[in-house]
């Protein structure tokens, strides 16, 4: 019934717009008319500086994203299930040690990922209202969902940050302009991760490089300036269409 009724609405909608090329797509299929796909965009940020080096610390995973939400439960969960120990096990056997970092509201995580949480060498933060503060450039932050998840506001924002990102392709199936696999990793699965990290763990020029080049393609498609001309055609076309 719901599904039913979101299609009836989508259809007598003039123009429709989301943040999701995948939304955007479902909807076309549903015949919805004049549908755009218009990503989320963030205030330009500065290059990072030369003396960001990542290598004077050792590595940092972040997970970005409040832990009561059901996508970022799930997925932190499937990395600590799946992927964080053999990761843990690998670096530690590179003499290149890693820490989970675990940034977010979390005054009610559920039980079962409490207790994978409760391990060491994860830090949790709780809600962090400057995000400069715990995002360093070159730090690998991980978007561990294995189904399409609808993120829109998480891959841009950490790019802006030059952080590198390990993702899946599913995670970020609804927002992948074209280029992206030049400034992220991605991998099919979570059980991919460890090799991932263990690779980025020992090569902090690696590191460096692909933070830069996320920062330069954030700077390309997410900035509020690259983003505005996508509003100015949706204008275009809504005084077209009146009558």
């Amino acid at each position: 019934v719901q599904r039913r009724a979101e299609q009836a609405v989508g259809r007598q909608a003039a123009h429709i717009v989301t943040g999701s090329e995948t939304d955007a797509q479902r909807l076309r299929d549903w015949g919805c008319p004049h549908v755009m796909a218009i990503p989320t965009a963030y205030p330009r940020r500065p290059e990072p500086p030369d003396q960001a080096r990542a290598e004077r610390d050792r590595l940092r995973i972040i997970h970005l994203g409040s832990l009561e939400t059901t996508a970022n439960r799930l997925g932190l969960t499937g990395y600590l299930q799946q992927a964080h120990q053999e990761a843990t096990a690998q670096c530690a056997a590179a003499a290149a040690p890693l820490a989970l970092w675990v940034i977010g509201d979390n005054r009610q995580v559920h039980p079962r990922l409490a207790a994978l949480l409760a391990q060491p060498n994860v830090h949790q933060t709780g809600f962090v209202p400057d995000l400069e503060t715990v995002l360093r450039p070159f730090d690998v932050a991980i978007l561990p969902y294995e189904h399409d998840t609808g993120y829109r506001t998480k891959l841009p924002l950490l790019l802006s940050y030059a952080q590198v990102v390990v993702t899946t392709k599913a995670a970020v199936a609804g927002t992948q302009p074209a280029g992206l696999a030049a400034a992220c990793v991605m991998v099919d699965r979570v059980t991919e991760f460890p090799a991932v990290l263990s690779q980025l763990a020992t090569r902090p020029e690696e590191r460096e490089r692909l933070g830069r080049a996320a920062h330069r393609f954030f700077m390309r498609h997410f900035t509020h300036a690259a983003v505005q001309p996508q509003y100015a055609h949706l204008w275009q076309q809504v005084q077209v269409a009146q009558p």
